[in-house]
């Protein structure tokens, strides 16, 4: 197929390139037909013969046909300038609309790219239910949360519809992106469409909240039956560690929200992956994982919550004993790290690294509260806690010794930043493979779907089963009947064989009347079956079985 594909392409390229002068060709063609008609109806109509007839022999005929040739071109002319117009109408008010609505071009081309990226998506999948043959994950975060960067490193990806394909657009910038894996698609939005913070000054305020219900719009009528898989929810560790109260208050209620938009628009229990993304920011992670070979890096470091811990005394407990042995495992391991596997350099930032990670624990709690706050019907369920690292870059923060230097109140210290090298993933393969997008089916179906399809599956139940009931009535009615009749048939048949045979002479046949009552009746039990179809009592008919015989 690649090599035919290669061929229709190097012939649409020239052929496109000839449009504009083909087209109009055409056009002229078009309009010199009329003519070209005309003067063969004037020239050469009154000898054309059809039927050994000549139509157009008389001057009315000719008249006639000339009237009927205008009008059809004027119809074709009329018909062109009214599509023309309603075009021009169309744009005129596409511009009123962008005029008085900044947001509008901006929801259009968000729209026009989902509906581009479905059609490649059918195409690629080549099957009718390709909406649901892969799971569907929604990747949200704050801006600069490196949910994309989590995605690209943890999964295999495929673009299959670019932005850049859409012939046609202008320069407005495309605020989500849609990838196909190999075991799900995956749905991206921009930190900005999650956090829907606005400047002042902005001429569009209210671009990305409109942005934001375009998406969920577009999934719940594209998807109606499950919208979505799962929620895969990306949190900076360092911004979470190094914010201020306001500022994580902020963070955390921009998640509720979306959250709540997502619960009350797509209407179904989804599971929430939350994913602590940039450990590397943190002091002394070198030191930490520096020893860990390709198939530790790729192991899953978190925790899974029981399908049961849906309360929040339950994941608590789950969470605090994760933490609790993981930081038993560090302490642990602590004094052999010291001394074998890293240099002296780097003997405190490993010992700052695990206080960091200890005091990790009391941010997270307050978070997963904030998130998980005021919950009802198809309230989005916590699955589970991960801490990644897709790529290091950055400058690194030590919390820990920041916070000993504001209590002794020394400056800042300056932290090394990360080189400009190869970057390789922590914990985030397997995250994707065993976790992440290994449970589609823990999310439910969308109540308003379930509800319409079990109202119509009633519905039809309920027409089925009276068209059933009529139809055995119907039948047990025609099963009677013939019953009946066939009663009838064998008492005439037991009549007929008592009579008597007639005696004497029987010049007018009336002695023969006793005998031939018996066979009428017999014969006309079932009614006159010359006159019965196929259908007849529900296909019960035996008459015409029966009759003859007799």
């Amino acid at each position: 197929m690649n090599w035919l594909s290669l061929l229709l392409k190097n012939i649409k390229k020239p052929a496109m390139s000839r449009l504009p002068p083909l087209k109009a060709t055409a056009s002229l063609i078009l309009a010199l037909l009329p003519c070209l008609a005309l003067i063969w109806l004037w020239w050469w109509g009154p000898g054309w013969q059809f039927k050994q007839t000549h139509p157009l022999e008389t001057l009315s005929a000719r008249w006639l046909a000339t009237v009927v040739i205008l009008l059809l071109a004027l119809s074709v002319v009329g018909i062109k300038i009214w599509r023309r117009l309603r075009q021009l109408e169309k744009l005129k008010l596409d511009v009123e609309l962008n005029t008085v609505d900044p947001a509008r071009a901006d929801i259009t081309r968000q729209d026009r790219y989902l509906h581009h990226w479905q059609a490649r998506l059918q195409r690629h999948l080549g099957t009718r239910d390709y909406l649901y043959q892969r799971p569907w994950y929604l990747v949200m975060g704050n801006t600069g949360s490196g949910k994309t960067s989590l995605i690209q490193a943890g999964c295999r990806l495929t673009d299959i519809a670019a932005p850049d394909t859409l012939s046609g657009e202008d320069a407005l910038p495309l605020h989500l992106r849609c990838w196909l894996g190999e075991k799900a698609v995956l749905i991206d939005p921009d930190g900005f469409l999650i956090d829907q913070l606005s400047p002042p000054d902005d001429p569009k305020p209210q671009l990305p909240a409109r942005l934001w219900q375009a998406l969920l719009a577009w999934l719940t009528e594209n998807r109606q039956r499950q919208p979505l898989n799962g929620i895969i929810l990306t949190v900076d560790i360092h911004r979470l560690l190094t914010d201020n109260k306001a500022q994580r208050e902020q963070v955390i209620a921009a998640l509720h929200l979306r959250l709540q938009d997502l619960r009350l628009t797509l209407h179904h229990h989804l599971p929430v992956y939350l994913v602590l993304t940039k450990l590397d920011r943190l002091h002394g992670f070198s030191a930490a994982f520096q020893s860990l070979d390709r198939p530790q890096r790729a192991q899953i470091l978190g925790v899974t919550f029981s399908l049961n811990a849906q309360d929040e005394q339950r994941w608590r407990a789950e969470l605090a004993q994760f933490w609790h042995q993981w930081m038993q495992q560090l302490n642990a391991a602590m004094p052999d790290m010291m001394l074998n596997k890293v240099d002296s350099s780097q003997r405190s930032p490993l010992f700052s690294f695990t206080r960091q990670i200890q005091g990790l624990h009391s941010y997270l709690v307050p978070l997963l509260e904030g998130l998980l706050a005021s919950g009802g019907p198809a309230q989005p369920g916590l699955r589970g806690v991960y801490l990644t690292s897709s790529q290091q870059i950055g400058q690194m923060d030590d919390l820990f010794t920041q916070s000993a230097a504001a209590q002794y109140h020394l400056g800042p210290q300056a932290f090394p930043t990360w080189p400009v090298a190869d970057t390789v993933p922590y914990f985030t393969h397997a995250l994707f493979e065993e976790v992440l997008l290994a449970e589609p089916n823990l999310a439910a179906e969308n109540r308003l779907w379930l509800s319409r399809h079990r109202h119509t599956l009633l519905t039809f139940s309920t027409v089925g089963a009276g068209v059933a009931l009529a139809l055995w009535t119907g039948w047990h009615a025609a099963y009677q009947k013939n019953y009946r009749a066939g009663d009838e048939v064998l008492a005439q048949a037991k009549t007929f064989l008592s009579v008597p045979p007639p005696k004497g002479e029987d010049r007018l046949g009336n002695l023969q009347l006793p005998l031939l009552n018996p066979l009428r009746e017999a014969t006309l039990a079932y009614g006159d079956y010359h006159q019965k179809g196929l259908l007849a009592d529900m296909g019960l008919y035996q008459g015409a079985a029966v009759g003859p015989y007799v």
